[in-house]
């Protein structure tokens, strides 16, 4: 979520079975915002916040906006930004409106029932609002994407060779990670699943765009934290 150049984005994954029940949501929250008092480096550095499930929910975060406002967007076959003004903002400048956002996110999404993730227009939406900067795209999942572009089906073991089972079974992330590169983009993914995960497709998107892979099993915050 914080960037190493001008700009970070961060895509959480807020749906209902995995990130909510596992307290996934709720702790990556909670770090988030005490580590925005450690952020270092110039004063240009800016962030957004983007929540996923089965629907992109955007945050207005102008510090004289009140409390942040949210922008959900429901189309996944063409993500779109609601707004270009105020979805990336200063950390040092709006650092109190960031963590009152952090704050309230594990509330709005507690009672969803939406258990989706659109990992993939989550990316997609988050390249149009870093590209312009330069910097990181921070993707915390809870599990396999399941909605629009980007969706990847369970993979099983049916006896095919382990060279296959390892292989990609889709290209969208690997392809989108050779576009972010170009752009002096890197996309860090950390993932918290608690059922199998297509971590080799998954993986792709940090792998060619510099970025790292964070993996934490069967992750409960109470009965299997970090």
């Amino acid at each position: 979520v914080v960037s190493t150049q001008s700009t970070g984005s961060s895509g959480i994954n807020a749906e209902y079975g995995g990130a909510v029940q596992s307290g996934m949501l709720k702790t990556a929250c909670k770090v988030l915002s005490e580590e925005l008092d450690n952020v270092t480096g110039d004063s240009r550095k800016s962030i957004g916040i983007l929540a996923i499930n089965s629907k992109l929910h955007y945050f207005n975060l102008h510090k004289n906006s009140g409390q942040p406002q949210m922008l959900v967007v429901p189309d996944l076959s063409e993500p779109f930004i609601p707004t270009i003004d105020d979805l990336m903002v200063n950390v040092k400048e709006n650092k109190e409106k960031l963590k009152e956002l952090l704050e309230m996110l594990p509330s709005v999404f507690e009672s969803s029932g939406d258990a989706d993730c659109a990992a993939g227009p989550a990316l997609l939406a988050a390249k149009e609002m870093i590209f312009g900067f330069g910097g990181r795209v921070t993707l915390m999942l809870s599990r396999t994407p399941s909605a629009g572009i980007g969706a990847l089906k369970k993979r099983t073991d049916s006896g095919k060779a382990e060279g296959l089972t390892l292989s990609p079974s889709d290209v969208f992330y690997k392809n989108f990670a050779l576009e972010c590169i170009q752009k002096q983009v890197a996309v860090d993914l950390f993932l918290f699943p608690n059922d199998s995960v297509d971590l080799p497709t998954l993986s792709t998107v940090s792998q060619f765009s510099s970025g790292s892979v964070y993996y934490y099993p069967n992750y409960h915050c109470e009965k299997n934290p970090v």
